[in-house]
């Protein structure tokens, strides 16, 4: 059996390589059920000593990459699902710029700016 630092390095090792894209989510889950593992291993099996803190900082390094690459991958999977559903908007309610109404030119100004034109004014 692989000693607990090749794994906890393993799985170091996947989570710097993991993709940034919307199918790393389930990817990630995988992942921080093996560091459970792992870390429940390490509680159980490796006595306190420098050994076990060292595993111990291998064990919070896996896991703060682990949250930081979910907290990446959540952010990645919303916002492919808020594309979808934008497509998906689009597709159902296709609009035309022909058949819209022409923009209302609004003026701030005391005076309308077809006004000023008329009796040739200029700002």
């Amino acid at each position: 059996m692989r000693s607990l630092e090749d794994r906890f390095g393993d799985l170091l090792e996947e989570l710097r390589l993991l993709p940034r894209d919307a199918k790393t989510f389930n990817r990630i889950v995988e992942i921080r059920r093996k560091l459970v593992q792992l870390d429940e291993e390490l509680r159980t099996t490796v006595p306190a000593g420098d050994h076990h803190d060292e595993l111990t900082k291998l064990s919070r390094e896996a896991r703060t990459k682990m949250i930081r690459a979910y907290g990446l991958a959540v952010t990645d999977r919303d916002a492919a699902r808020a594309a979808a559903a934008r497509k998906r908007h689009a597709l159902e309610h296709p609009t035309t710029v022909l058949d819209a109404a022409p923009a209302v030119h609004t003026s701030f100004n005391a005076v309308p700016r077809r006004h000023r034109i008329e009796r040739g004014y200029s700002r």
